[in-house]
């Protein structure tokens, strides 16, 4: 998993853009450095989005939880292909449900030690379910 970092959503709009205007989704270090979250598109070409159940917040789901677990998907036709990163496609709605479709609109921060957690409380439940 990534060191301790923070997952940052920050709303960019245009003077003529309709709200609520374009999430631009950043990795912050410790130093406050950021650099672009990448968009592992899935669900949604147009982009990752938050604060509602539907294909952007699943591709910022997954494009989160690819990030953090330092999985690397394969694309095919466009889109990429799940079974090549078991744990954060296996994890992607959960976590969208549980903590992006509840993102406040205008900007957010996720820190990874909260998803870690979450993760880890996901997966042991599994484990415990199938032993």
């Amino acid at each position: 998993m990534r060191a301790s970092v923070t997952y940052v959503g920050v709303r960019r709009r245009a003077l003529a853009e309709p709200a609520p205007g374009t999430l631009e989704v950043f990795v912050e270090d410790e130093n406050g450095r950021r650099r672009r979250l990448r968009h592992v598109v899935h669900h949604s070409p147009t982009g990752m989005e938050a604060s509602y159940a539907g294909s952007g917040p699943s591709d910022l789901a997954l494009s989160m939880l690819v990030d953090l677990l330092h999985e690397r998907p394969v694309r095919s036709g466009g889109r990429v292909k799940g079974e090549r990163y078991v744990r954060a496609w296996g994890l992607h709605q959960e976590f969208k449900r549980d903590f992006i479709q509840g993102l406040p609109v205008e900007g957010w921060r996720l820190a990874t030690r909260d998803i870690a957690a979450w993760i880890a409380r996901k997966e042991e439940g599994r484990d415990q379910s199938s032993g």
